[in-house]
């Protein structure tokens, strides 16, 4: 879910900079890529490391955003299973709900995955957002939010759960001059899979950005975290830097790095991206 929310965060923003704003009767459909790496231990001696590729559709209509994305993910490690269709690596101990939980040897009653493919796509999942309240000269804008992964992909390939999950939560967001603020929190419903039991979740972020360079240029730091989902896995929390830059009106490019700063978070975590606007 950590992944997953400093994508969207970070391609929020880089849509806000080809508009410069979002305005009411804007209709548009964007393109999404990006390839991320993450590595970390999660509370084991082994360490996980993971490189996904995602590929989403944005559709904007006026006050109503949705996005849908696919993940292709590629491990190094059998003994983890994805719980959420953003696929991001939060820890083998099940820590967050965009990420991975314990499964195979030492869990008794959990779906065997010591066989689980290297490579294969995860859960997609839906992401949208409804303003509900524009800014105002002295107030941020409100948005409604809801996240939902489709179990599409095989429990016994360690990519899924096959159990729904969903989210629903409220996102703030304020622009004074150069300087984009925003805060969001959300609240996950986790499907449990076989033999694992998962907590519901509350995920939170904030962030700061800024316009840089007459606006092609746009520097977010932020941080984000969760609520732990699994006994004793501890909640995971990340602190990251993302920076996107302004080809042309239509074309930005994206990066980032996280560092986690629990031991349920990965260790490290760096992504790029781009977005293409049709």
């Amino acid at each position: 879910m950590i992944g997953h929310r400093l994508r969207t965060t970070l391609v929020g923003v880089a849509l806000a900079t080809l508009t410069g704003a979002w305005p009411a009767d804007a209709q548009q459909i964007d393109y999404a890529g990006s390839v991320q790496y993450a590595s970390g231990d999660y509370l084991f001696t082994e360490r996980a490391s993971a490189l996904y590729l995602y590929n989403s559709l944005v559709v904007t209509a006026g006050r109503v955003r949705v996005s849908a994305s696919v993940p292709l993910v590629l491990q190094n490690t059998s003994w983890v299973t994805y719980y959420s269709g953003d696929g991001s690596t939060t820890g083998a101990a099940s820590s967050s709900g965009t990420g991975h939980g314990m499964s195979g040897e030492g869990n008794s009653g959990v779906v065997d995955t010591t066989s689980s493919e290297q490579l294969g796509f995860a859960d997609p999942l839906v992401h949208g957002g409804v303003q509900l309240l524009r800014q105002g000269k002295a107030r941020p804008s409100l948005s409604l939010t809801f996240d939902v992964k489709i179990p599409l992909a095989d429990v016994e390939s360690g990519f899924g759960t096959g159990e729904w999950d969903y989210a629903g939560g409220l996102a703030l967001a304020k622009s004074v001059g150069t300087t984009f603020l925003f805060a969001d929190i959300s609240y996950w419903y986790l499907g449990d899979m076989p033999g694992a039991e998962f907590k519901n979740t509350l995920a939170f972020g904030a962030g700061v950005g800024r316009s840089l360079g007459g606006g092609r240029f746009g520097l977010l730091a932020s941080l984000l975290g969760n609520t732990e989902v699994q006994e004793g896995a501890g909640a995971p929390v990340q602190a990251s830097l993302g920076l996107s830059y302004l080809l042309d009106m239509r074309r930005s490019l994206m990066g980032s790095a996280s560092l986690g700063l629990t031991e349920s978070a990965p260790d490290i975590s760096v992504s790029f991206g781009w977005l293409f606007r049709f």
